[in-house]
């Protein structure tokens, strides 16, 4: 370590002092990296202000064309209210800034992109990469597949017979419809022939443009959205749980074809009906969301239940009137009962599926 002696004049006297000969080139060191990080800063104000500009000209809204194929739908959930859907999408549009990087992959945040969000996200994930391709002309494109899961809210008043209309909703949060025209894409746009869908039948949907009104700003957010219908497979229900419940219904009305005198085996059948009743209730419970209104379902099961406790306590009236001696009254009950219940659960049957 090397010192350097100097001298100044103070006051007639010299004066020693010393100092480092490392500090120089610790000082170079320090300014450049602080003129470094300055221009990194100058750049990085660059990039993100041109990322964040509209393609020219900025006088009427950018032209996106959106294409939206949908691959697959997986699974349709009522009782979560989920729809596990595999789609992909398409955006393109002009951007002269761009037009000396023809042919090149970037980064999507090193350039202007109309930031695609999709609407009811529940957990859906992009599969390819966030970057974005260049063209001749400035012609930008970018590609992306979704997989996952969205939320759907079902009208289920219909349930097990109903039909529902399923969206998949894409929104430009960042641009209103002044600033963003979404315009559809035909050649990209449609869906695949098989589903892996089961239990739904469905039909070709259509891409319709879908503006989002956003209340806090008071302003419409650009949006598009691609709408199909599925119509519930009803063979399941019929087989699987209508003809049961109808069969433990009938069951009830053996009440009244039994001898009136053994009134012990009409209350058992009575009580028996209920209770599988009530434990059909419960199962098919799972199938839908907890709804504040009635499903065509749950009035049938409703208006069952009903009728059967009727039974059950017509059994108990006319056990009474044959314990008290009135067997030809309990008998006339039964046999009215016969018609009067086969009449109630068609009327209930007719309520419930048809009107």
């Amino acid at each position: 370590m090397a010192f350097r002696i100097s001298c100044r004049r103070d006051h007639g006297h010299c004066v020693r002092g010393g100092t480092n000969s490392l500090d120089r080139p610790r000082r170079l060191v320090a300014w450049s990296r602080l003129l470094a990080g300055f221009l990194f800063f100058v750049v990085a104000v660059q990039v993100l202000a041109s990322a964040g500009d509209r393609p020219p000209p900025t006088d009427r809204p950018t032209q996106v064309s959106l294409g939206l194929f949908l691959l697959d739908v997986l699974a349709i959930d009522d009782s979560k209210q989920t729809v596990t859907i595999d789609f992909g999408i398409s955006a393109t549009w002009l951007d002269s800034r761009l037009a000396n990087k023809a042919g090149q992959v970037i980064p999507v945040e090193d350039a202007w992109a109309p930031n695609l969000q999709l609407m009811a996200n529940k957990d859906i994930r992009r599969s390819r990469p966030e970057v974005l391709h260049v063209f001749e002309g400035g012609r930008v494109e970018y590609l992306q597949r979704f997989i996952g899961e969205m939320w759907h809210t079902s009208d289920l008043r219909n349930f097990p017979f109903d039909d529902q209309e399923i969206s998949i909703r894409l929104i430009t949060p960042l641009h209103s419809r002044e600033d963003i025209n979404l315009v559809e894409d035909a050649k990209r746009t449609g869906q695949s022939a098989e589903w892996s869908l089961v239990g739904w039948d469905y039909t070709s949907g259509t891409w319709v443009s879908d503006p989002y009104y956003f209340a806090p700003a008071n302003q419409k957010i650009a949006g598009a959205a691609y709408q199909f219908k599925v119509h519930r497979q009803r063979g399941f229900y019929i087989w699987k749980v209508l003809v049961p419940l109808s069969l433990v219904v009938l069951m009830a009305w053996a009440v009244f074809w039994i001898d009136t005198t053994n009134s012990s085996s009409q209350i058992s059948v009575g009580y028996t009906a209920i209770l599988t009743l009530v434990a059909y209730r419960f199962v098919i419970g799972n199938m839908v969301p907890s709804v504040s209104y009635l499903t065509r379902l749950d009035r049938f099961i409703l208006g069952v239940s009903v009728l059967v406790f009727f039974v059950l306590a017509e059994a108990i009236w006319t056990g009474r009137l044959v314990a008290g001696g009135k067997l030809f009254n309990a008998v006339r009950i039964d046999r009215y009962g016969r018609w009067i219940f086969m009449l109630a659960f068609v009327l209930i049957t007719l309520f419930s599926f048809v009107f």
